[in-house]
């Protein structure tokens, strides 16, 4: 599951809302299928965005980082959840604890199959390390990466795959 149902027209379990700069501008979803048997209508998706909303923000100043002149290290991170989390929850993990040299995170993968698991689905996270003023060690990122996956079974009582 994504998100949380938040138009019943909706597949409940395909539809988010869409965020820019923490305002909501938007929403995608996947038509409910008892909507498209009922008007004769194919696999359908529907969005929305608000450009108006994003238009107004053009103006705002950009704030600038160095780009690091050293490489960046890639490690992806994947794990079966149960139902009852969604989407927006990881996602907020990922904003509000912070890690060391973690300078970005992305969403890879959502795979949701009933007929192998209806009681879960995957989530699969690509993390992606740097630092601006020397190389990284795999030990480092290894220790990371311990850490990142022991916060996330803690709060989450899920088995990293």
């Amino acid at each position: 599951m994504i998100q949380d149902t938040y138009y019943h027209n909706l597949h409940p379990s395909k539809q988010a809302h869409i965020y820019f700069e923490k305002e909501r501008i938007g929403f995608i979803g996947e038509i409910n299928p008892s909507l498209c048997r009922e008007f004769h209508l194919q696999k359908s998706f529907i969005l929305e965005i608000s450009l108006q909303k994003i238009l107004n923000q053009r103006h705002k100043q950009n704030i600038f980082q160095e780009i690091s002149r050293f490489p960046f290290i890639t490690r992806d991170l994947s794990f079966w959840v149960a139902k009852k989390y969604n989407f927006q929850e990881f996602w907020n993990f990922f904003q509000t604890n912070k890690f060391p040299f973690l300078v970005k995170y992305e969403l890879v993968d959502l795979y949701q199959d009933d007929k192998i698991n209806s009681q879960q689905y995957s989530l699969s996270f690509r993390l992606i390390f740097s630092n601006t003023k020397r190389n990284l060690e795999n030990k480092e990122i290894k220790e990371i990466m311990t850490q990142i996956e022991n916060k996330i079974k803690e709060k989450y009582q899920i088995n990293v795959r």
